[in-house]
């Protein structure tokens, strides 16, 4: 059983489509979430570097990465001479990714990324071949580099979208998946959460907040009886005009 989870894990690792790839100048230290392909199928290093005459220190080696947090996914590879002219809808990859250096000598490797959702298949392996020169099932035979075979191996990808929509529940529509468009306070439903409560029962009247309310009004003291002798004689003179009047 733990040999067959393993086979299955191994299986379903194979499945996933390659988002990017690349060529490193060192095979020690590869940008995080990348392998490096650093040997062949027979147990040969991986340097797809060619000089003409001399054997020199410089080593070229293939990185390539699953991350699914990218947008697109590689859906062919190309070995071209310098001269030729780049295909539709293809990249070189003309630099390394660690070094920045020039990527290959003579070659150039391009790679062709289109968007996750327009496609049901993709790159989602690829070996480099020693010096045994059969052919390889199920892979597609890219060039040859430094007497290095490249290939490649297509499958059918799960689209995120889909794999996403596996774990909602049934009546939960697509539409729904990533949403990150909030509902305004007007068409909330929680807008009464929203509402200050000290004003919140005036809203059915039509009730303005301006800027003078929860301002205190007081009559200055200087208007007001303050001593009992003003208030009594205040009180007087408005018997006696009563009076009068009558």
């Amino acid at each position: 059983p733990d040999l067959q989870d393993i086979s299955n894990a191994i299986s379903e690792l194979q499945s996933e489509a390659i988002t990017d790839i690349g060529l490193l100048a060192s095979k020690k230290e590869p940008p995080a979430d990348y392998n490096v392909i650093a040997q062949t199928t027979d147990g040969f290093d991986g340097n797809l570097w060619k000089d003409s005459i001399f054997k020199s220190k410089v080593t070229r080696y293939l990185c390539f990465t699953k991350n699914k947090q990218l947008c697109n996914v590689v859906v062919d590879m190309k070995l071209m001479d310098l001269k030729e002219c780049l295909p539709e809808g293809f990249t070189s990859i003309q630099d390394t990714m660690d070094s920045h250096e020039q990527a290959l000598r003579k070659e150039r490797l391009c790679v062709k990324l289109v968007p996750r959702h327009t496609t049901e298949t993709a790159i989602c392996d690829v070996i480099i071949q020693g010096k045994s020169k059969h052919g390889l099932a199920n892979y597609t035979y890219i060039g040859e580099l430094n007497g290095l075979g490249i290939w490649c191996q297509l499958g059918k990808i799960t689209k995120l979208q889909d794999a996403a929509n596996k774990t909602l529940p049934a009546s939960t529509t697509t539409c729904n998946v990533g949403r990150q468009v909030s509902e305004s306070p007007a068409s909330s439903p929680t807008k009464k959460n929203l509402v200050r409560p000290d004003y919140e029962h005036h809203i059915n009247n039509i009730y303005t907040k301006s800027a003078m309310d929860d301002i205190p009004f007081t009559i200055s003291n200087k208007h007001v009886s303050t001593t009992r002798d003003e208030v009594s004689a205040a009180l007087a003179h408005c018997e006696v005009c009563s009076n009068w009047g009558s």
